[in-house]
């Protein structure tokens, strides 16, 4: 069984290594990660087993855009962990606390590779629509789909 949190700074050199696991040198760097933690510190969630809970098992990256708009930016898991559930449970979390926020949304984006079944597949149960091809987002040959959650 896994368990769900916000992140600390003790989080962020697994957090990177996952990162650079998964994508290389374009992989986030743990800058960015500190960064999130002082500007949007409830925009950083994490996955670890519950008797393990410095075993990071997978993350999500959210930040503010527009009044009223968050994004997603980010939701990664281990290899040895995908297919448990563990995006959808980070996702849960990280919704619901908007939910409880005093702070207005009226939805939430993100951008998913169109050949990323698994992911849409996940994003489409929790409510999210695609709205947008976006050919190039991530810079040349890097399109994306765009999908919106809309609150309230």
């Amino acid at each position: 069984m896994s368990h769900i949190r916000l992140a600390t700074a003790s989080d962020i050199p697994q957090l990177e290594a996952l990162e650079r696991a998964t994508y290389a040198l374009e992989g986030y760097p743990a800058a960015l990660f500190y960064q999130t933690l002082g500007q949007w510190p409830e925009g950083l969630w994490v996955a670890h087993p519950e008797t393990a809970p410095a075993a990071i098992q997978g993350y999500l990256l959210a930040a503010p855009g527009r009044p009223g708009e968050f994004w997603i930016m980010s939701v990664l898991i281990t290899s040895n962990a995908r297919g448990q559930g563990l995006g959808k449970q980070l996702m849960q979390a990280y919704l619901a606390q908007l939910e409880q926020s005093q702070t207005t949304v009226n939805h939430v984006k993100l951008t998913v590779a169109p050949n990323n079944s698994a992911a849409i597949a996940l994003y489409l149960k929790l409510g999210f629509q695609k709205t947008e091809f976006l050919p190039d987002f991530l810079g040349p040959g890097a399109d994306r789909d765009l999908m919106v959650l809309q609150v309230g």
